[in-house]
C-alpha cells in the first residue's frame, strides 16, 4: 500500500471501507468535520443501510463503539 493506494479502482473500495470502519470502530475521535463527510458519504454510498450506519456512528461518539481494540499499524 502506498500513496497512490486510493487511485486504482480495485484497492478503491478497500480504502473506502477502511473509512467506514474507523468511523464506527475504536475509542471516540474528536472533529465533526469527519463525522459530517461520514454522514453524507453513507448517504450517497449506501442509502439503504445508512441510519444503520449512523446508529453506530452516533453510538462510538457517546463512548460506546462497537469494538475498544484499536487496530495496530501495519509493519513496513
Amino acid at each position: 500500500m502506498g500513496d497512490f493506494t486510493p487511485l486504482d479502482p480495485y484497492f478503491q473500495n478497500l480504502v473506502v471501507g477502511d473509512l467506514f470502519r474507523r468511523g464506527i470502530a475504536g475509542p471516540p475521535e474528536p472533529g465533526l468535520g469527519r463525522q459530517a463527510f461520514l454522514v453524507i458519504l453513507s448517504l450517497n454510498s449506501y442509502m439503504i443501510f445508512a441510519p444503520l450506519y449512523w446508529f453506530w456512528m452516533v453510538r462510538k461518539a457517546r463512548g460506546k463503539p462497537i469494538c475498544q481494540r484499536v487496530r495496530p499499524a501495519p509493519l513496513e
